[in-house]
């Protein structure tokens, strides 16, 4: 059980918020698997993972590089100060103990600017290279990753007919051509309930307000009341089996003339 002190809001001014990047990545899966083990949809999907928890780790490796390495995407971190940390005289090194990813949808001119501004793209520039052939290179090897991994089916903390059922939700709001979309998000289990995962999330509806568009996401049972308390509302449940489900949520700006988004999402407006 988490101590008080644990569970006390983190300060905003302790917290770091910044791109992932490569160096990030062999934390970011060792921090997902240790918050994810006991997630209803882990549970459901993964039902191996304690015998084979290496796999999980890895499909989480796998997973955080397509999201850096994606157009789309936009991965986050979310770094406090090391307190079990004293090898730095006066000073602490760093705690990665949040992660999330945001995806820029639509084909508008904001959103064209977005893609160049994704944490792949950055590293490109540092290490010269070209934006392109970098991004391509990557995605085109873990496509191939994946492909073998599933073929000889390599990953033994999954069910590859549970994993179908629910890379087969629906996204109820794919008719919305321009948003913000809340693809992943993780906090340490002894972060959680800190503010860690409310400043991961007020990143998309932050860039949703400015541009005036909504924000969405299918939230788990786990994260949903924290997502109400953003703003969020609930549109759909999405059901694997009895008592597993996922909630498609939609957060839209106050104030936000709606042109493109559907009359459900009018709808949700009004409530």
């Amino acid at each position: 059980m988490a101590s008080s002190s644990q569970s006390a809001l983190l300060p905003l001014d302790s917290m770091t918020l910044r791109p992932v990047e490569p160096r990030d990545f062999a934390a970011i899966a060792t921090l997902s698997t240790a918050a994810m083990m006991e997630d209803d949809l882990i549970d459901y999907i993964c039902p191996y993972r304690h015998k084979h928890p290496e796999s999980l780790r890895q499909y989480f490796l796998r997973s955080v590089k397509q999201r850096y390495y994606s157009v789309d995407e936009h991965a986050l971190a979310v770094e406090v100060p090391d307190a079990d940390d004293t090898s730095q005289k006066g000073s602490s090194r760093m705690k990665l103990v949040g992660h999330a990813a945001w995806r820029r949808d639509g084909d508008g001119e904001k959103a064209q600017v977005w893609r160049k501004k994704g944490s792949w793209a950055d590293t490109a520039r540092t290490l010269q290279i070209p934006m392109s052939l970098n991004a391509v290179f990557e995605r085109q090897a873990l496509r191939l990753t994946n492909h073998y991994i599933s073929i000889f089916h390599l990953d033994r903390s999954v069910s590859r007919s549970r994993l179908a059922e629910a890379d087969a939700l629906k996204d109820h709001f794919s008719d919305v051509l321009e948003r913000w979309h809340l693809t992943f998000l993780v906090v340490h289990p002894d972060f959680q309930r800190r503010g860690v995962g409310g400043c991961l999330v007020e990143w998309g509806t932050e860039n949703a307000k400015k541009e005036g568009i909504p924000a969405t996401i299918l939230g788990s049972q786990v994260g949903q009341s924290m997502y109400r308390k953003k703003g969020f509302k609930d549109y759909k449940l999405s059901w694997l089996k009895e008592g597993v489900h996922a909630m498609a949520m939609i957060y839209i700006p106050e104030g936000t003339t709606i042109t493109e988004i559907d009359t459900r999402a009018l709808e949700l407006q009004m409530l």
